[in-house]
């Protein structure tokens, strides 16, 4: 199921808790004389900080430590497909016998060639087997006389990388001289560029192929070629902006991976594993008048319940996420309720929370929760009265009716449900019962909401549950794995 990606992506990022954030590095970092000369790196504020690095970098006497040399993920000495100046590069970790990474490579190969220019493709070996190995060093062999691309393009278009007759005919089909490849394929610097690609695999925490990288990005598994297309156009549109500021596309690559690129983090996998043996933390949260968004509850298959703080910045991060995931998911079966989880840490949270829910009550939540974490509302009451207003609310005394009993009711009442159920921090979210906290990525989550939604559709058409009550089976099934 999908108890694997929960470890693998990492369980437990960062949320709100006890403690307040540092200060956010802002637009003006990216715009001060230090961070001039990587103006078009700075294509968002999070990069400021990793582009002052970068400059610091850059004035260091030491070739070996300028910053386009230190990047995780390298180009040199792997085989490469497309204009070697492409701003978009592509690294593909691959077993040659493995189906999953024929489908990922034929994908990628026609994605780069059907975009002469902006896209090339870095390919690593990463066999499982001896086979596999045997085939890879006959790949290397071809690679030599110019004819790598050629070689797997022939075996993948005929299904054969099995046998050693099926890489005898590739080789004479490509055209290679086969007496000088049988020789190269069977010399020691085959099993060296092994070696080297295997450490590439382990310095950028590649555990399994097929893994690719769309400049920095990554991607794990047959599954996220479907993601493919979302991520690349994502990555093309910074790429023609920095283009645009007059940066080549050489320079763009590099820089881009250094800003999207994510190390594994081993210590967080280790807790997700020891949490996987302790069992994972299952709650029927009830939706109850809880404001939702996505399928109506006759319709869910998967209901996602969120406990978040307005002011916490965590929670604004994920509040982009559950757009996303409405947005992919929310016809199939997808809905989402939020729940209040003020934090005592965060000044004026529970008055913002108390106005998310006068809005609710005039049905204009989601507008409310969209401009709020959008930023165009802030935390003053003025603002708050005003926004409010613009949505539809014509009460007198706004300061009475924010800390109105009914008002407060709701906010208190998702307080002492999100005790009861073991919230500590914001965000936290239920799946069906499965509880995660912090921010997950759409990459992250999206196999468990599948998941959950295969799971709902089998079993509505055994029990013939809807609603609420195919809520309650899967909590109780979640409760059970």
């Amino acid at each position: 199921m999908w108890w694997s990606v929960l470890v693998v992506s990492a369980l437990l990022i960062s949320g709100c808790a006890t403690t307040p954030e540092a200060e956010s590095p802002t637009i003006d970092d990216c715009v001060s004389p230090e961070g001039q000369r990587f103006l078009t790196f700075c294509a968002s504020p999070s990069a400021a900080e990793r582009a002052k690095r970068h400059h610091a970098i850059e004035r260091g006497s030491d070739e070996d430590k300028r910053a386009e040399n230190l990047v995780p993920l390298p180009v040199e000495g792997a085989e490469v497909r497309g204009d070697r100046d492409a701003a978009i590069t592509i690294h593909l970790f691959t077993d040659l016998r493995c189906s999953e990474c024929r489908a990922i490579y034929q994908r990628l190969v026609t994605e780069v060639d059907t975009r002469p220019g902006e896209a090339r493709l870095v390919v690593r070996h990463m066999p499982r087997d001896e086979r596999g190995q045997s085939v890879a060093r006959a790949a290397i062999a071809a690679g030599e006389q110019g004819r790598f691309f050629d070689f797997v393009d022939a075996l993948y278009d005929e299904g054969r990388a099995s046998s050693e007759q099926d890489w005898e005919r590739a080789a004479e089909q490509v055209g290679l001289d086969v007496e000088r490849w049988q020789r190269d394929r069977r010399m020691s610097i085959n099993d060296a560029i092994l070696e080297s690609d295997a450490l590439h695999a382990e310095d950028v925490d590649v555990v399994d192929a097929p893994t690719f990288f769309i400049n920095g990005v990554r991607m794990v598994g047959a599954e996220a070629i479907t993601e493919f297309d979302e991520v690349f156009n994502e990555e093309k549109a910074h790429v023609e902006a920095m283009e645009e500021a007059g940066l080549a596309g050489a320079q763009i690559s590099w820089r881009r991976v250094l800003e999207n690129y994510r190390p594994v983090d081993w210590e967080r996998v280790a807790a997700a594993e020891a949490q996987l043996e302790e069992g994972l933390q299952i709650d029927y949260v009830p939706v109850g008048q809880a404001p939702t968004v996505g399928a109506p509850a006759e319709d869910a298959l998967v209901t996602v319940v969120i406990f978040a703080d307005f002011l916490c910045p965590y929670s604004a991060e994920a509040a982009e996420l559950w757009a996303e995931l409405i947005a992919r998911h929310g016809d199939d079966g997808l809905r989402i309720a939020f729940r209040h989880f003020p934090l005592p840490i965060h000044e004026g949270s529970a008055e913002v929370a108390a106005a998310a829910v006068m809005a609710h009550q005039i049905g204009r939540f989601w507008a409310f929760h969209d401009a709020f974490f959008g930023g165009e509302i802030g935390p003053e009451m003025g603002e708050l009265a005003q926004a409010l207003r613009n949505l539809g609310w014509s009460g007198d005394g706004f300061a009475a009716a924010l800390q109105s009993e009914q008002v407060h009711r709701v906010v208190d009442g998702d307080r002492k449900l999100a005790e009861e159920v073991g919230v500590e921090g914001t965000p936290t979210i239920f799946v069906n019962g499965l509880q995660l906290m912090g921010v997950w990525s759409v990459d992250e989550l999206e196999p468990l909401i599948l998941d959950q939604l295969e799971l709902a559709q089998a079993i509505a058409d055994v029990t013939g549950n809807t609603g609420d009550e195919l809520y309650l089976d899967l909590v109780e099934i979640n409760r059970g794995w």
